[in-house]
């Protein structure tokens, strides 16, 4: 598993209800490939204490997104 630290860079309403969120993926962290997942952890303490899985929408190189249900 590689962890990495990553900047937010647009959090936008798509649909009633759904948010699309685009982070930096950085250039030393290998490019995902299709159908796989990633965890997000959006605190240094440990509350949560599980990461919450997304499936990858969209990488273009320099970013990725995931969209979620509020």
């Amino acid at each position: 598993m590689t962890q990495f630290t990553a900047l937010v860079s647009s959090n936008t309403r798509i649909a009633n209800g759904y948010m699309h969120l685009t982070f930096g993926w950085p250039q030393d962290v290998p490019d995902p490939t299709p159908g796989q997942f990633l965890t997000i952890r959006n605190t240094e303490t440990t509350d949560p204490l599980l990461r919450r899985p997304f499936a990858i929408s969209s990488f273009d190189g320099d970013s990725c997104s995931i969209i979620y249900q509020i």
